[in-house]
């Protein structure tokens, strides 16, 4: 299976970014989309550009508005990046879930008795 370069492609995660930001807020206009990610309004506006022309986004009156094209780019591309994200986790051989098994017979600690592993304090 191929690797995924989701989280490497910096063009491609601001268009999601964006094309989120329309979904969510459907009033939403170019400098508070700007503003929220941390980029300029001519950037959003070339993004906004390339969006429609791809047919994500098109124009309603005054307002951007998202296209079933659009939440299904965005649907897909969210995935993208979970893949890398998880892609990510592997090569790092983080542990998501332990088991263990007891040699000895497990027994319920006493009331009051400190957690298993810690010493009570000395006061």
């Amino acid at each position: 299976m191929k690797r995924s370069t989701a989280l490497r492609e910096k063009a491609f995660v601001t268009k999601l970014l964006i094309l989120r930001e329309f979904h969510c807020a459907p009033r939403s206009t170019l400098r508070p989309i700007a503003e929220a990610l941390d980029v300029t309004v001519q950037a959003v506006s070339n993004y906004v550009r390339a969006l429609a022309q791809e047919g994500h986004l098109e124009l309603s009156g005054d307002r951007y508005v998202v296209t079933p094209s659009g939440v299904a780019f965005l649907q897909e591309g969210f995935r993208e990046l979970r893949r890398g994200v998880d892609e990510a986790l592997h090569d790092l051989n983080v542990i998501q879930v332990a088991s263990a098994m007891a040699t000895a017979r497990v027994r319920a600690a006493a009331p009051g008795s400190p957690p298993a592993g810690r010493r009570p304090r000395s006061g």
